[in-house]
């Protein structure tokens, strides 16, 4: 009979002497019929079940990196609800009634036009193209005004809008947001990059500065009907004096 040791028992730990093994002698294990019968059983058991226990083993594991990564997924959304409901600016309801604008306010601006100062180079309708790529419809009204004038949000007095700012690539970056109350939408186009504030933005602050398209520093004002998919309306010169002043036009309301 051979006379070296055989691992026959589970890894021990203690903090003095670490990880440690049983060892007994070969005799010994021989004479312990069950041993040697537990060890070839657990042997074909293994080869026979290993793919299927492999298997196991990564549905499981799948399973609970899924369940780990969806409890983090809530736990941030939660986080990050909590922090908006923190630091953002407070939002009332406002007025749900749209400004009765009057006279010139309520109308289209036309080309030549002036609002707040600065002159209409471009009315919302069909137009020459002003350039090459540019379109024939215009679906806006352009504002001659210079590099980084400032832009604000309108809306009823008090309340917030939640400003998205987006890259539109060949005609810069863009505002975009909605005034629920009043059921309308606008756009300011032809950003600068960086001059866009995104999230809740408070009614009457500056949430962007105007740029220029290639032809000449502008803003190109959208106004559309509903949510900011909604289509696009000719705009009201009253929202448009707004959105440069952060005011609504005197008689307005």
């Amino acid at each position: 009979m051979f006379e070296f040791p055989v691992d026959t028992s589970s890894i021990v730990y203690s903090p003095e002497s670490g990880y440690q093994h049983n060892p007994v002698r070969l005799d010994t294990a021989y004479r312990r019929g069950d041993f040697i019968t537990a060890v070839v059983v657990t042997g074909i058991a293994i080869a026979i079940l290993a793919p299927g226990l492999n298997q196991v083993l990564q549905n499981s594991v799948g399973v609970l990196v899924r369940g780990g990564q969806a409890k983090l997924q809530v736990a941030n959304y939660q986080q990050a609800t909590e922090q908006q409901a923190t630091h953002a600016p407070t939002v009332s309801s406002g007025s749900k009634t749209p400004p009765k604008f009057s006279g010139n306010w309520a109308q289209t601006p036309l080309k030549g036009q002036s609002i707040a100062g600065f002159p209409v180079t471009s009315a919302y309708g069909p137009r020459s193209s002003p350039c090459a790529g540019c379109s024939s419809m215009h679906f806006g009204t352009d504002v001659a005004t210079p590099m980084y004038t400032p832009l604000y949000a309108i809306g009823p007095s008090g309340s917030s809008v939640n400003v998205r700012c987006w890259d539109n690539g060949r005609w810069g970056w863009v505002a975009s947001y909605s005034v629920s109350e009043w059921d309308v939408s606008f756009d300011y186009l032809h950003l600068p990059v960086g001059e866009c504030k995104s999230g809740l933005q408070k009614v009457g602050t500056v949430i962007a500065k105007s740029g220029t398209a290639g032809t000449g520093p502008h803003l190109h004002f959208q106004q559309r009907s509903g949510g900011t998919d909604g289509e696009k309306v000719p705009p009201q010169t009253g929202y448009v004096y707004q959105a440069l002043t952060g005011k609504l036009p005197e008689k307005s309301q």
